[in-house]
């Protein structure tokens, strides 16, 4: 399960505003909290986190460890990124190119931030991202005009302080439709073993009953 060598149809890549103004926010608890619960609901969907400020890196790549990427995301602070500012724009450039080298075909990236250094830089790189197949979504304290912007640019939701159960279920949607409204041939497996052992235990008693008659 460690080894990355699985290709991966749908990810998710989450970008965290580190700068002084999300980390000193009242807010920034639950903006921690409602990304963990995002990241709780993957199941199987593997994801990547990035941090950013005035520049943005790749705090993890894209893994199916979902349970340490939460973690890791736990423990990004004030002091996680040097680079003073809040460029968002870096973050979701680099979303982009994590979900290319990941060759990932229909994928989520949330951004997660108190709303600053939203600007037309930011609503470029959503569009770059939506182009390419995947969702731009935003998690902010509360709603304004430039987050419901980036949002609808990037074809994702906006979701708020208090909405984690929401965000969770958007998130949980694993991308299987979008898959295959662009035609690609996917294989979904589903186990159904489990509801053809009563009839197979009906023949093996009928089997049994005629060897005693």
């Amino acid at each position: 399960r460690d080894a990355a060598s699985y290709r991966n149809l749908d990810g998710v890549v989450l970008v965290l505003d580190a700068s002084p103004s999300a980390t000193e926010n009242d807010d920034w608890t639950e903006l921690q909290t409602m990304g963990r619960f995002g990241v709780a609901a993957l199941q199987s969907r593997p994801a990547a986190l990035i941090v950013y400020a005035g520049d943005a890196y790749l705090a993890t790549n894209m893994t199916a460890d979902t349970h340490q990427l939460g973690l890791t995301l736990s423990l990004v602070g004030a002091d996680t990124v040097p680079d003073p500012g809040s460029r968002p724009e870096l973050g979701l450039t680099l979303a982009k190119q994590v979900l290319q080298e990941a060759q990932v075909l229909a994928g989520d990236v949330l951004l997660i931030s108190d709303g600053q250094g939203i600007g037309p830089a930011t609503l470029t790189a959503a569009a770059e991202i939506a182009a390419r197949g995947a969702r731009l979504s935003v998690v902010v304290p509360q709603t304004s005009p430039s987050a419901e912007t980036l949002a609808r640019t990037g074809g994702g939701q906006v979701y708020v302080s208090g909405q984690s159960e929401d965000l969770a279920a958007f998130l949980d949607n694993s991308g299987r439709e979008r898959l295959e409204k662009q035609d690609y041939s996917l294989l979904f497996w589903a186990d159904w073993g489990r509801y053809l052992l009563l009839p197979a235990l009906i023949l093996v008693l009928l089997m049994f009953r005629r060897r005693a008659v």
